[in-house]
């Protein structure tokens, strides 16, 4: 749960509302429905006030649309040479040594 508190803490050098720490992260969270009605009415409001966190929201929106539009590559062949390569790797590593059979 993501709080909007008034109180102010330093960061890079400047003094930032604990409630725009919080709206940050609310205005991330939000984008996977991770916050709840309650906390998106909190945030409505605090956006409305606070021109700073309303900026960073629409960037923040406009990022997200623009990475959800592009296609997503489809890995090369050496992509999964490479990947196989690992695999087998940390499988032989995990393995546990070979025991002595019967004699």
């Amino acid at each position: 749960m993501v709080r909007l508190k008034s109180t102010y803490r330093r960061r890079r050098g400047a003094l930032l509302p604990a409630a725009c720490e919080a709206a940050e992260r609310a205005v991330i969270l939000r984008q996977d429905n991770g916050v709840d009605p309650g906390e998106a009415l909190v945030l409505g409001r605090h956006l409305r006030r606070c021109s700073r966190c309303r900026r960073i929201s629409r960037l923040f929106d406009g990022l997200l649309a623009a990475i959800r539009n592009e296609p997503i590559p489809e890995p090369d062949d050496a992509f999964w040479d490479r990947m196989r390569r690992q695999i087998m790797a940390r499988i032989r590593a995990e393995a546990p040594p070979p025991t002595a059979g019967p004699t």
